[in-house]
């Protein structure tokens, strides 16, 4: 949610042009003068008519109305919204610790259920029965009248690396891992520490067990 921007409040004595510059010149900022919004005046566009024209009535009114301690409050209250939005937003959306881990594990589902998906009309032991685990290619062997079209089985290593970052941020959002941390000992000595989350590192060893030898062999017929 935006900040709102806040405006000086208004006092007795305020013309509307004396109000209006006031408000011109909160809304410069820091670095703001009297100096500067009077050469912004001074170069308006044809047609916008400013509050004057003229430094001395500007800096009349920016003495005669307190100009400097009103835009120290314009400036406490533009820095006190600002912190206000920021505070919402880091209390909505994504920002909660709780919906961001809800996203990681619809997205871990996700992909476990494409690396874990199996198609019944191949054998178990072929690599066709995983069949977003192992992508098929196809690879000419020999050359001429001779050359012959076989398929082949690649190990999808991005899927599977998408799904294990995946379950790595899970543990660094819940608090399972931490990735690496140098810890300073005994002055010199620098010691890292790794703690492991095993659903993210058993997930290699799983694959690796079952399904490392995989044949380049055509599947069987249907």
């Amino acid at each position: 949610m935006p900040a709102r921007v806040p405006t000086p409040a208004r006092r007795d004595g305020d013309t509307e042009k004396s109000y209006r510059a006031l408000c011109d010149y909160a809304r410069m900022g820091p670095g703001r003068s009297l100096a500067k919004l009077h050469r912004g005046y001074v170069s308006s566009e044809p047609g916008v008519e400013p509050p004057s024209k003229r430094l001395p009535t500007i800096e009349t009114w920016s003495t005669r109305h307190d100009w400097a301690g009103r835009v120290a409050e314009y400036d406490d209250a533009v820095n006190a919204a600002q912190a206000e939005a920021l505070t919402d937003t880091m209390h909505e959306g994504l920002s909660i610790d709780g919906a961001r881990v809800d996203k990681l594990k619809r997205l871990a589902l996700d992909l476990e259920a494409l690396i874990y998906a199996t198609d019944d009309h191949h054998d178990p032991s072929h690599p066709a029965h995983r069949p977003f685990l192992f992508a098929r290619d196809q690879k000419q062997i020999g050359g001429g009248e001779h050359a012959k079209a076989v398929d082949v089985y690649r190990y999808n290593s991005p899927l599977v690396s998408d799904y294990r970052g995946v379950l790595s941020d899970l543990a660094a959002e819940t608090g399972g891992r931490i990735k690496r941390a140098d810890i300073a000992m005994h002055g010199d000595v620098v010691a890292e520490v790794r703690v492991v989350a095993p659903a993210v590192d058993g997930l290699s060893g799983e694959i690796a067990e079952g399904v490392t030898v995989m044949s380049a062999t055509p599947p069987p017929d249907a």
